[in-house]
């Protein structure tokens, strides 16, 4: 009786086309996440991706604070959605990609959007960013093979990569640009210094690939709650741990640090901030194995850089195809013994690490916002702390880029589109 009872209640239910809402968000969830084509414009729509070419202006002193004013411009740009155009209609925001590739040592910027986008994403860029070139090209991963399989790839036989996510709650802050600059219009140093010096070092058989896959996320009501909760908790948390600290103008104890303030101020900007859902990804192909540990050294000096008091980067461990068992450093690894753990290396690790090789890979190329570990939440101001233009020429004395990489021809058919003017200081 119970199964026929269950029966008649889901032809009911069918019946009253109580299933197309479900049968629609199942379509969209499966093509975004697994297929990269997410549904913008409804639930059957489909959007093509472009792919341009970046060349920054040679001189930005003021690149940091340009880039936290595009992703704000941009951001504005995006009506907060109800859940009724998730989840039946299908319209949520779509993702773009700004990505750095290093091809044998010479770095590219990459742009990458669904071509209703475009419009907007390269008009609020030229704006803010005046001189920029842009120009439309191949996708530089059009030739490369579908899927990985280690061995046969023509031009890579190894590689590692995998997320970056955050250490803590998205709600606890990062460095931000600010931060880097002390309070003048230029800053003390450029933070992604460092992540081109070490892009500039990658061997001439070898490809890396930095991808930032954002899209505009605010944090809206259903958000708001859970987090409202989270910064009661690192409230109480600090109240309670509090350190007293005399106040300079009026010599009176107050309750938190300068420290303490900042963590609830960030958290606090966040919450009322303009924020995107991010993925971080990084992956590195070889054509050769030498490098490999400098690259890595390199990388995590690099994140270091935008640590906070409670928040950092780190690469996810769930998703990075450098994993093994464990060895020694293993909590149960004297339980195990050497024999079990040498039988579990070659029957599960290594397996693992190749599958998460494959997710990786298939990330990349796809450019997927949810494959592999869950994207995190940042705000505009660390996000261009994280990611912007270089600085090339500053009264700091911060190294300029190296001119003799920009190809003369920009790397692309003659036919492709341009967009915006080159600057006056671009070497023709």
């Amino acid at each position: 009786m119970f199964f026929w009872n269950l029966f008649l209640s889901l032809g009911q239910v069918f019946l009253f086309l109580g299933f197309l809402p479900v049968g629609r968000f199942v379509y969209d969830w499966i093509y975004d996440t697994q297929f990269g084509i997410s549904i913008g414009k409804g639930v059957f729509g489909r959007f093509p991706k472009l792919t341009y070419r970046i060349y920054p202006p040679l001189e930005n002193p003021r690149s940091m604070a340009e880039m936290d004013a595009f992703f704000r411009s941009l951001s504005a740009n995006f009506t907060q959605k109800t859940a009724k155009d998730i989840f039946v209609e299908g319209k949520w925001h779509d993702e773009f990609t700004f990505e750095i590739h290093s091809n044998g040592g010479v770095v590219q910027y990459y742009l990458t959007c669904k071509d209703y986008l475009k419009n907007n994403v390269e008009t609020t860029l030229l704006q803010h960013y005046p001189g920029t070139v842009i120009r439309q090209c191949r996708d530089p991963f059009a030739d490369w093979p579908d899927e990985w399989v280690k061995g046969k790839h023509p031009l890579f036989g190894n590689m590692f990569g995998g997320d970056i996510n955050h250490v803590s709650h998205d709600i606890n802050p990062t460095q931000i640009w600010q931060d880097f600059q002390n309070g003048s219009d230029a800053p003390d140093y450029d933070p992604v210094t460092q992540l081109i010096s070490m892009l500039e070092t990658i061997p001439a058989k070898n490809y890396a690939v930095i991808q930032f896959v954002l899209r505009p996320w605010p944090v809206w009501a259903d958000l708001q709650k859970p987090w409202q909760a989270e910064f009661d908790k690192i409230r109480t948390e600090l109240a309670t741990n509090a350190s007293v600290q005399l106040d300079e103008s009026t010599g009176r104890a107050v309750a938190f640090t300068d420290q303490e303030k900042s963590v609830l101020n960030g958290a606090l900007r966040k919450m009322n901030g303009e924020t995107y859902k991010m993925k971080f990804r990084f992956v590195y192909m070889m054509g050769e194995k030498e490098g490999r540990g400098l690259i890595q050294g390199k990388l995590f000096t690099f994140l270091k850089q935008f640590a906070g008091p409670n928040q950092g980067y780190r690469p996810d461990k769930d998703s990075k195809s450098s994993t093994d068992w464990g060895g020694e450093d293993h909590p149960f690894g004297w339980i195990i013994g050497a024999k079990f753990a040498e039988w579990q290396e070659k029957n599960y690790w290594q397996r693992e690490q190749y599958y998460r090789e494959k997710r990786a890979y298939m990330g990349m190329l796809k450019r997927h916002l949810m494959t592999g570990s869950t994207p995190f939440v940042i705000d505009t101001e660390e996000l261009a702390a994280l990611f912007h233009f270089p600085i090339t020429s500053t009264p700091y004395g911060l190294p300029a880029l190296d001119v003799s990489r920009l190809s003369t021809d920009y790397g692309v058919n003659d036919n492709a589109a341009l967009i915006g003017l080159p600057p006056s200081n671009l070497p023709m």
